[in-house]
């Protein structure tokens, strides 16, 4: 028997939902991650002002604001903190969480309610 014109267009339909529900995402994820970023790197390629920025005579300075910014003293000075402060609190965590995870996976009084806290 031959599919109606509507019976087609269902069927089309039905075989390609996955796009449907895809596409809202993508577009989300287009508007809030993709364009910012891509922004943000042609922004921090060319020196912008405040006075400047919306206007389009933005000059082209590639990679002098990254070179400046990292021979900063107080950046690298910020960014050696940080990498720091991120080694120990991993490493801190990683041991409190092996040592809580041991104890409670030994037989212990009172186990089931530490498990759920």
């Amino acid at each position: 028997m031959e599919k109606t014109t509507s019976q087609r267009l269902f069927s089309w339909f039905d075989d390609r939902i996955h796009i449907v529900f895809i596409i809202p995402a993508m577009a989300v994820l287009l508007g809030l991650v993709v364009y910012p970023l891509f922004f943000n790197v042609n922004l921090s390629l060319h020196k912008v002002n405040m006075l400047n920025f919306t206007s389009s005579n933005w000059k082209f300075v590639g990679l002098d604001n990254f070179i400046k910014t990292l021979g900063d003293k107080t950046v690298t000075d910020a960014l050696v903190r940080t990498f720091v402060f991120m080694l120990v609190t991993v490493s801190g965590q990683l041991v409190l969480g092996m040592i809580g995870a041991l104890t409670l996976n030994t037989a212990l009084k009172g186990r089931g309610l530490l498990t759920v806290v």
